[in-house]
């Protein structure tokens, strides 16, 4: 793997930059000694979809459409630009093209072939008949657990389950289309166990339901020559000036959701003061700030 693997997953824990921990030393100093550092997270009650649900909500009322519920099966291009994009419903054209999905998926609607690979996550959700017994938002697990984290919504907002209660949102990462992909719910049991022995819940009869949800192009996978790889990719995508990549799956970027927040941000600024989408950069990739020269562009 990459170095920069490492380095973001390192980048990727750590929310506040106050308790840096991207280099060894650094992760040794705040793990010896550590300095007291209060961090406020600004979170919706309803959970974090409102950020979302508010934003659709003023894009429609601008009189804007929102198409859900459909697939990209085409995309029409005619020399430099991307002219339209079609469904299995309807043809959609298009003056500027900005694109979040995973970057393989346009590689192959637009006839590139380039060996980026994604980890894929199965997320299962439990619902505990207990209140939480750590003030964690999310812990990473690196034993022999089947799970590599765990998320606790109610620590980042009790309303997030009823009183008394609480959720576990717990990571088993795979690759798409493998055994635990297709049979997820042969570790449900061992899910629990886990759970069980790293005590995190005191009882295996304290979990009264699980929802499972696979979801695809979770991680980027930073093999040793990604960078080659991606730079390649991006100089060919370049070759279409009114397409944007955003996004951890559009840029291959393994991020955190503020990281994607502020890179759209950015990003729309850029788009509203009338940018050419082509010109628009990305966000800055904070883990990659140093001596390196072989960044992606």
């Amino acid at each position: 793997m990459h170095r920069d693997w490492g380095r973001a997953g390192v980048n990727r824990a750590v929310i506040d930059k106050r308790a840096a921990s991207d280099t060894l030393w650094s992760l040794l100093r705040n793990t010896l000694m550590p300095k007291p550092v209060e961090t406020m997270f600004l979170y919706a009650p309803q959970g974090v979809g409102l950020f979302s649900e508010k934003l659709a909500d003023e894009i429609r009322a601008k009189g804007n459409r929102i198409v859900l519920g459909q697939s990209i099966t085409k995309i029409e291009t005619s020399g430099n630009r991307i002219t339209a994009v079609n469904t299995a419903q309807e043809r959609i054209e298009c003056d500027g093209f900005v694109w979040t999905g995973p970057i393989t998926n346009i590689n192959a609607m637009l006839g590139l072939d380039y060996s980026l690979k994604f980890l894929s996550t199965i997320f299962y959700n439990l619902e505990i008949n207990a209140p939480s017994k750590f003030p964690f938002q999310w812990t990473y697990f690196g034993g022999d657990e089947v799970f590599s984290r765990l998320s606790t919504p109610t620590a980042f907002s009790p309303t997030m389950a009823p009183a008394g209660k609480h959720g576990l949102c717990v990571e088993v990462t795979c690759l798409e289309g493998d055994d635990r992909w297709q049979h997820p719910e042969k570790l449900t049991q061992k899910v629990i166990e886990d759970l069980v022995k790293s005590e995190t819940i005191d009882r295996a009869d304290q979990v009264m339901n699980v929802h499972i949800e696979r979801v695809p192009y979770t991680y980027p996978i930073y093999t040793l020559d990604y960078l080659k790889t991606l730079n390649a990719n991006l100089a060919a995508l370049k070759k279409f000036d009114n397409l944007l990549l955003a996004g951890r799956s559009g840029r291959f970027w393994y991020n955190n959701m503020d990281h994607s927040i502020g890179q759209g941000l950015t990003m729309a600024d850029k788009i509203l003061r009338g940018e050419h989408l082509g010109l628009v950069e990305d966000a800055d990739r904070e883990f990659w700030n140093d001596e390196s020269n072989d960044e992606p562009n």
